[in-house]
């Protein structure tokens, strides 16, 4: 499989939910799949991030890690090791 069929689905609309959504790794990612017309949202802590501004604007729904339930029609979730 080439590197372009493995990320073939993102062609797609589809709904994703974030892990650690306000870090501008998973933020940038976020609004490349919401330009793409995907649903996306996503949990974070609840302390104010530099991101924070440009997700509301973007209208990307991010929820407090204490209070994250995945979403049923979730079809990608997006996760990193950078916290462990």
């Amino acid at each position: 499989m080439s590197s372009t069929d493995q990320f073939s689905f993102l062609t797609d609309q589809g709904n994703c939910f974030v892990v650690g959504i306000k870090g501008v790794g998973m933020t940038s990612l976020a609004l490349m799949l919401k330009d793409k017309k995907w649903q996306v949202s996503g949990a974070d802590y609840s302390e104010e991030f530099i991101t924070d501004e440009i997700l509301r604007k973007k209208k990307i729904n991010v929820i407090d890690f204490d209070q994250a339930v995945l979403p049923v029609n979730t079809q990608v979730v997006v996760y990193s090791g950078a916290n462990q």
